[in-house]
Order: C-alpha cells, then sequence, then structure tokens
C-alpha cells in the first residue's frame, strides 16, 4: 500500500498560485516586467496601481486546479498531468485575511478549475468571496466566472466581488 501525504494549506497554495499563472486576466502591472511577481514565500503577487499613483498588491490564486473539462489551450485539463489539489473556500479565506492583516496584500483574484459542473465551481468561489465579507473585508475582490454558470450563480458574484470577468476560450460555444 502506497501512502502519499496530503499537502498542507501552505503545499496546497504554492501550487494553486504556481497554477494561476495561465490565467492573465490581471492585466495591471506597472512595467513591462511587473506581470508576474513572486513574493519571498513563493507566493503570486501581482502589482496594481491605484488612482494617487502609488502601488497596492493583489494576492492572486486557483480554489483548485482540479478540471474536468479537456480543453485542448489549456495546460491545466483534464488530460495533462499536473498535482492537483484544492483549498476549501474557508482555507483560502483564512490565508487570504492573514496576508491582508500583516498589509501584504490588498485584495484578491480568485478563479478555479472546473471541479464537479460550472455552478458547484462557482459556489465555492463565491463561499469564498462571501465569508471574507462575512469577516468584514471590504477591499477588492476579483472572481472568475466559470464558463456556463446559472444567472443564478454569476448574479451571486455580482453581490459579493469588486470585479467579475470571464475567459473568452471556453470549452463550448
Amino acid at each position: 500500500m502506497i501512502v502519499t501525504k496530503t499537502p498542507d494549506t501552505t503545499e496546497k497554495l504554492a501550487i494553486l498560485s504556481r497554477d494561476s499563472q495561465y490565467d492573465l486576466a490581471c492585466a495591471c502591472a506597472t512595467g513591462k516586467d511587473e506581470h508576474r511577481q513572486r513574493s519571498k514565500d513563493d507566493k503570486w503577487i501581482y502589482p496594481v496601481i491605484l488612482p494617487n499613483g502609488g502601488t497596492t498588491y493583489l494576492f492572486k490564486t486557483l480554489l483548485s486546479n482540479v478540471c474536468k473539462n479537456d480543453c485542448a489551450y489549456c495546460p491545466l485539463r483534464a488530460q495533462t498531468h499536473a498535482h492537483r489539489c484544492s483549498l476549501t473556500p474557508e482555507e483560502l479565506a483564512r490565508t487570504f485575511f492573514a496576508y491582508y492583516r500583516s498589509r501584504r496584500v490588498s485584495g484578491l483574484f480568485l478563479s478555479s478549475g472546473v471541479t464537479v459542473d460550472p455552478d458547484t465551481t462557482m459556489e465555492r468561489i463565491n463561499r469564498t468571496a462571501f465569508l471574507l465579507r462575512k469577516m468584514q473585508f471590504r477591499g477588492y475582490i476579483h472572481l472568475k466566472i466559470i464558463p456556463g454558470a446559472s444567472d443564478a450563480a454569476i448574479e451571486h458574484s455580482l453581490t459579493l466581488a469588486s470585479a467579475v470577468s470571464l475567459n473568452i476560450e471556453t470549452p463550448g460555444e
């Protein structure tokens, strides 16, 4: 019998934040080389220019890199051999909030692979945002809409997020 160690939150976050590099929706860098700036503890942190000219940072990760879809363009598609893992909404909310409290980030950019179906995935993404709002986080939350999600799931995202976006490359029509 082979026993494999279940990754802890920090290990999962290292994998998921690394894999979030494929979602290039964060075109918010201040210079040509700042699109992917790693912090010293190996998390993906993105610089953002504020209206006053200052800089702040977004915490960017996936909730899960597990995906049931097999989109030919995606490096994390179902048929690739990747180290798969997921965070619970509670794990991610706690971890992000610790970064926020220590003033290392001011906002969250969250996406995910399609774990079961679009609505289940959106429920997990929305739950993360809901937990942060319940923790009195009033800052920036950018949520990715999962293609195929119901209108209700999308509307729920709109009540929680500061911004939402949708990838134009989708698995279907």
